[in-house]
């Protein structure tokens, strides 16, 4: 990707990671490309080249301020005079100048082109189905949303768990005041007491104030 993007023959130019694929690219989405891109001149004193990828929406304002794209017909350009080597903008208008009947397209575009779909698989795909660079992209997508829902297999196990637990000990109680022994009497208010720890802290874990949600998509 690099390669065609920079010029720069493999391994030598310096690709880092970015936060700037969004579902809306805004004011304040801009304002952080472009704080981004003094922070990376700061440290390597070297103008980046950015691309920026609208998932969704492209605001207005920010559209009318691109021109057209020599190089990447694909894309559109926003003047980056002082910040930025280059800044292109892929979103959903700027692709649709790609033809259907280009077999392989070029890596940057087969990119854009995979985030903007949003395809949930390549079989939806309006054309590129077989395209070398789209196919790696969704062998990574799919691997990662496996990953994902191994995860959330692992979380479900764990409820299943305290659920199973739960019961346990509700039986555990059941027995206790069926048998009317004052010892057994005891260990059900051990038993309810536990469950009531649980449940408040439970209920506390819940109900925190959320943190600001990641920014998603990124490369």
């Amino acid at each position: 990707m690099t390669k065609n993007l920079a010029g720069a023959p493999e391994n030598v130019y310096i690709a880092v990671p970015t936060e700037f694929c969004d579902k809306n690219i805004d004011k304040s989405f801009m304002v952080r490309a472009i704080h981004y891109c003094i922070l990376v001149y700061a440290k390597y004193k070297k103008h980046p080249l950015i691309v920026l990828l609208g998932i969704s929406n492209v605001a207005m304002f920010v559209f009318s301020s691109t021109v057209p794209c020599v190089k990447f017909p694909f894309a559109k350009e926003i003047t980056s005079c002082f910040w930025a080597q280059r800044c292109l903008l892929l979103s959903s208008s700027t692709l649709a100048t790609l033809s259907q009947y280009i077999e392989q397209l070029h890596p940057l575009a087969a990119l854009g082109y995979f985030m903007c779909s949003q395809a949930l698989s390549m079989n939806m795909l309006d054309y590129g189905k077989h395209d070398n660079t789209i196919k790696p992209l969704y062998t990574i997508a799919k691997g990662n949303i496996m990953e994902v829902l191994g995860t959330g297999d692992e979380k479900l196990k764990r409820i299943s768990d305290i659920c199973d637990n739960a019961d346990s000990q509700f039986i555990k109680i059941k027995h206790c005041v069926e048998k009317g022994d004052q010892d057994l009497f005891e260990k059900a208010l051990s038993y309810l007491d536990d469950i009531q720890s649980f449940r408040k802290y439970d209920g506390q874990r819940n109900n925190t104030v959320p943190e600001t949600p990641p920014l998603k998509y990124f490369f």
